[in-house]
């Protein structure tokens, strides 16, 4: 993860680029700021769960860092970027989690470090708080500071400007920008993206991206991750689309990426459902009407009278149900 973090920041400070965002999970997020921390002596980090001085209130918190900093910001402007003018004479005790994060944003503007990190600064927050924290960030990007953020979200990653990134114990690979206005969408190159919706962007996914579409109360949401994505497209259209992908209507309300299953489950006589990897709840319906479609595709014959059938590519086994 050293390597790989230092190669993306330096790459990035060659670019101009100072703001990254990774997806990752939260035990990774913890190696990510550990690795900070070995490479680099002034890194500050806002983390969803800190210790506080629960009995001081906000203008004396922040003012002990004031005197402790030495820096030229002073404490009223990060009082003011952070929005917390009505909260400095209320104990930290009695603020919400997300009123607690901003008055760590507002210390770490007055310490005014070169490298600030942020986990979950998005989720972290509620919504009166997500515009100013965007804006912070965004602004510290255009002073050069390097500000690198954490998110188990897919969707708060794409919120934040900069460079996005996924990152495990091993790599990390940054994500396609998929990010264009709509007068951004023409050509070609853009037959085999699908388009979902996040506030005023449009973002283009690749197929093999996306585990499963689901509609739900006449709206379709492509699901990438964990996160979930409104699609403007019709399933009809997902369908024809996205069946040279090895996608699949297993239901009306469903078409599922078939390289993300890893079971069909029998539940009773004539009701089945696909087992998505990497979790029980992942459980798509599949519909009797589907059954036979699916079995001629795939060539399932001869299986659908087991419990359950563990797919796997150019592989078919039969497995037993535990009892």
């Amino acid at each position: 993860m050293k390597f790989n973090l230092e190669k993306i920041l330096n790459n990035s400070a060659a670019n101009g680029n100072t703001l990254l965002h990774f997806e990752c999970r939260s035990d990774i997020c913890e190696l990510l700021l550990e690795t900070l921390v070995s490479l680099f002596k002034d890194v500050g980090a806002v983390l969803q769960n800190e210790g506080y001085y629960d009995y001081m209130t906000v203008n004396s918190y922040l003012k002990l860092f004031a005197e402790l900093s030495g820096s030229d910001v002073t404490m009223d402007s990060a009082v003011h970027i952070m929005q917390l003018d009505k909260f400095l004479h209320c104990k930290i005790k009695f603020l919400t989690p997300s009123q607690k994060y901003r008055v760590s944003a507002a210390r770490e503007i007055i310490m005014d470090r070169e490298i600030i990190f942020l986990q979950e600064p998005v989720p972290g927050t509620d919504r009166a708080s997500v515009q100013p924290m965007i804006q912070w960030i965004e602004s510290s990007g255009d002073q050069g500071k390097k500000v690198i953020t954490t998110s188990q979200s897919l969707k708060h990653v794409y919120m934040l400007p900069g460079r996005h990134f996924f990152m495990d114990e091993e790599y990390a690979e940054e994500l396609p920008e998929n990010i264009f206005s709509k007068q951004e969408q023409s050509g070609p190159e853009m037959a085999e993206k699908i388009p979902a919706k996040i506030g005023d962007k449009i973002l283009l996914f690749d197929p093999d991206e996306i585990d499963y579409i689901e509609s739900m109360q006449g709206k379709n949401y492509l699901h990438v991750r964990r996160a979930r994505f409104q699609c403007s497209m019709t399933m009809d259209e997902l369908c024809s689309k996205l069946k040279k992908f090895g996608f699949f209507r297993s239901h009306r309300s469903y078409i599922v990426n078939m390289q993300k299953v890893s079971e069909v489950m029998k539940w009773t006589k004539n009701s089945y459902s696909l087992r998505m990897k990497g979790g029980e709840e992942e459980n798509i319906p599949l519909s009797k009407g589907r059954v036979e479609e699916l079995k001629e595709y795939y060539g399932f014959y001869g299986l659908f009278s087991w419990p359950y059938i563990s797919v796997r590519p150019f592989l078919l086994v039969k497995t037993r149900r535990i009892q």
